[in-house]
């Protein structure tokens, strides 16, 4: 909302080398958002077309930004409500104006490490879910190895490990 803030909050990023994109209305952030995929935003909660709440709730609704970290600041709303509002509205942190620029990057870097770290599960978790996919199957004798690693009938270790239903038939080779 307020200009100078925003180019002192950039100037302050860009000092310790972030790279920052700045806009000066929340449809601009939005729009920044939704183009260049950053780690981390700080929304003003007042602006001139939306409310910081606002752009953060339309963040955190997009299923290909809900993992961006939005910070609200503000020098307005200031209050425990106020802060309360904006962190139940999907806000990952709530900054009060005035703060220090020691304040600002301790925060900012913050919410990096854990977002980096989120980042970090989420990859594991997708991996584990890869490996649970797959099912060891010996190309000789068709038995399945499982978690005791131990072989057995595939057709039991189906009926273990599913709630699939087997049918029995004859191929035609």
């Amino acid at each position: 909302d307020d200009a100078l803030v925003r180019e002192a909050i950039v100037r302050v990023l860009a000092s310790a080398g972030y790279e920052v994109i700045s806009a000066a209305s929340g449809c601009g952030g939005l729009d920044a958002v939704r183009d260049h995929r950053p780690d981390l935003v700080f929304l003003d909660v007042v602006m001139p077309d939306r409310s910081g709440v606002d752009v953060c709730l339309a963040i955190k609704m997009d299923p290909d930004l809900r993992d961006t970290f939005v910070v609200l600041v503000s020098g307005v709303r200031t209050s425990p409500d106020h802060q309360a509002d904006g962190l139940e509205g999907g806000a990952d942190g709530y900054i009060v104006r005035p703060f220090s620029n020691r304040e600002f990057l301790a925060r900012a870097e913050s919410l990096l490490r854990i977002k980096r770290a989120e980042d970090g599960l989420r990859e594991a978790l997708a991996r584990v879910r890869q490996l649970e996919g797959m099912i060891p199957v010996c190309t000789r004798c068709h038995k399945v190895r499982n978690d005791r690693q131990v072989w057995q009938e595939m057709e039991n270790y189906l009926r273990d490990h599913t709630d699939a239903v087997l049918s029995h038939c004859l191929c035609p080779e």
